[in-house]
C-alpha cells in the first residue's frame, strides 16, 4: 500500500491486527503501535538487536552475513537462506 508519508503509514500499521514487514522503520513503527507483525531480515540487521518479542522475526541465522545496505548479489543470497521450517 502506498502513503503519502511515514505517518500515514504507522496510522494504518496501527489499524491493522498484523502486518508483514521488512527490517526498518516500519517494524518499529509495528512494535510502537503494538501491531503483530512478521518481519523479513535480510542481510542488514540480527533481530536479536533489532526485532521485538511481539513479532515473529525471520531471519537466515547466518552471522555472518549481516552489514548489507544495499540489494547486491550477497544481501540477494542473504534472502535466499531463509526457508520455511
Amino acid at each position: 500500500m502506498k502513503t503519502p508519508n511515514f505517518r500515514s503509514a504507522a496510522a494504518i500499521i496501527k489499524h491493522v491486527k498484523f502486518c508483514l514487514l521488512p527490517e526498518g522503520g516500519l517494524h518499529h513503527a509495528a512494535a510502537a503501535v503494538d501491531t503483530r507483525a512478521v518481519v523479513i531480515f535480510g542481510g542488514m540487521c540480527d533481530p536479536a538487536n533489532t526485532g521485538y518479542d511481539n513479532h515473529i522475526n525471520v531471519f537466515n541465522g547466518y552471522k555472518d552475513s549481516l552489514g548489507w545496505r544495499k540489494l547486491n548479489k550477497e544481501a540477494m543470497k542473504c534472502m535466499a537462506r531463509i526457508t520455511q521450517s
